[in-house]
Order: C-alpha cells, then structure tokens, then sequence
C-alpha cells in the first residue's frame, strides 16, 4: 500500500512509491511531501499528488468542482486547436522526407539556442549544424528571425500537444491541480525540449479583436474553455484575463527558474505554483460571490 493512496499517512512517510519500488525522499522532507505514484500507462508527469497544500478560496466547493455528466469531462481537447501548420515556414512541407529536412534544420537551430547563441545565429550556421545546404535554408525560411519564429513555434506546439496528453491521463479533479499540470509539463518540456527556452522570445500569439479588449493570449483563452468545461466556471472576459496574467506570470517565473540553472532552480518553480494557486483562487472566489449575489 502506497502512501499515495492514503492523503492521511503523508505525515512522516519517508518514502514514496515510484515505478513499485520504494524511492527515500531527502531529509526533512516532511511538510510539503508528494507521494508519487507513477501511472504504468503514462510518462513520468502523470501522478498522484497528496501534498497537503492548503487549497485558496475557491479551489473547492462548487466554483472550481469538477463536473460530472454520466462519467469525466474530458480535459485537453482545446489545448491543441489549429496547431497543424509552422505559419513562419516558406514552403510547408508536404511529403515526409521533406519534414524531417525540416525538422533537422530546426533541431540545429534549437542546438544554437541551447548554446546561448540565438542573437548571433545566422542562417549559414543553422545551414552548417544541419550538414545541408545554404539553399535549403533559404527554401523554408527567408532569414534567421523566421528560423527562430518557426522554432518557437514547434516548441509551443510540442508543449500543448504534451500538456494536452496529461491532461487527458491525469483527468484533474479541480483547477488547481490543472495549473500544475500546466506547471509540470512547461518544466519538463524545459528540460527535455532542445531549444524551448526560445519560447518566451518574441511576440506572444493573442486572439484577434472579439470584443474582448485585453486581447489575451491564445493559450489563456484555450486554458479558459478546459477551465470552463471541464469545472464549474464561467468562460468570460475576467476567466481569460486573470489566465492571461497567469500566463505571464507563469512563464517569467519558470524561465527565471532556469536561467541560471539547467535544472531549473526549484524555488521558483514552487513559487510559481503558489503565485498562480493564490490569484487564480482569488478571482474564483470574486467570481463566486458575484455569482451568489446576483
């Protein structure tokens, strides 16, 4: 019997079930422990948690709940909309052969990236890594910043596909334990993705003028309607600029995170969570007493 099965024995547990075999947490790990049970049918980000973090306002009752219509509301299916095509591409590759050409001479570019030489990168060096031709180069991309525009963009589309597939694994019982997949996933991806760090260069994909005039980001307005969906929240301008800010937010911390660490320095990371937990909570439980009110 796992400790993650059983939120009451986390006090003291001084290990954790990973993959059946007993893994010692470090010393003094106590308070803040995660039982972590991993699934036989998922990567290492799908788990258990039974942390015993104290839930904000509107994180539980019915604001936040998850709803039930004959079984689970399926999360994750509005993460990945419209994400087939690389915009910043100048021939879009039709055949296989051409999209690993493709794929290769991104990969050099994200090798460029991960050695902290993006501003310098030219197109004859991403030519030079690839082993291929200037010409090749210049068939897919007119110059480096489209390089760099369509690596972002293969990152951002790897990091929704991945995010999209935990969330339909893990299947979050609140919004809370939404955000840290979000969290979980854009770390991982960090660690794992070459080049990802480049994501947060540029200029942030946002929705077109729909009367909403924040004009929020893409991602926020996605992560509104998994929200909406799949727990008791309504979908409306305050939801997806509120998840607008959690983007922001969320996204300078983790990069902070791994500035200086190729790890990524967890304490940042933690605060990230806590940030978003306490102002996302906070908007919820406005949301809530409006909602009671009218």
């Amino acid at each position: 019997m796992s400790a993650a099965s059983h939120p009451a024995l986390t006090e003291g547990v001084d290990h954790v079930l990973e993959a059946g075999r007993p893994v010692r947490l470090p010393k003094g790990e106590t308070a803040a422990v995660r039982c972590v049970q991993i699934s036989r049918h998922s990567s290492s980000l799908s788990r258990s948690r039974c942390d015993g973090r104290r839930r904000p306002p509107g994180s539980a009752g019915r604001v936040g709940s998850r709803k039930t219509l004959g079984g689970s509301v399926a999360l994750g299916q509005h993460i990945t909309d419209d994400d087939d095509t690389l915009a910043n591409v100048r021939t879009e590759p039709t055949q296989s052969r051409s999209s690993k050409r493709l794929d290769h001479l991104l990969d050099a570019a994200a090798a460029i990236v991960d050695d902290g030489e993006a501003e310098r990168m030219t197109t004859a060096e991403v030519a030079e890594r690839a082993g291929a031709s200037i010409g090749t180069v210049y068939r897919y991309f007119p110059d480096r910043l489209a390089i760099l525009a369509a690596l972002r963009q293969r990152a951002t589309r790897r990091f929704r596909q991945k995010l999209a597939e935990e969330l339909s694994i893990e299947h979050p019982e609140d919004w809370m334990s939404l955000l840290d997949t979000v969290v979980d996933v854009y770390v991982e991806m960090y660690r794992s993705e070459p080049g990802f760090s480049v994501i947060g260069a540029g200029n942030r994909e946002r929705v077109e003028d729909d009367g909403d005039e924040s004009r929020p980001s893409i991602f926020a307005v996605r992560l509104a309607r998994e929200i909406a969906e799949g727990f008791d929240v309504e979908n409306d301008a305050d939801l997806r600029f509120s998840l607008d800010i959690c983007v922001e937010i969320g996204e300078a911390l983790v990069a902070r995170a791994f500035a200086t660490d190729p790890a990524g320095d967890e304490r940042y990371i933690a605060e990230c969570r806590r940030i978003l937990h306490s102002y996302l909570g906070e908007h919820l439980a406005t949301a809530e007493s409006r909602a009671s009110a009218a």
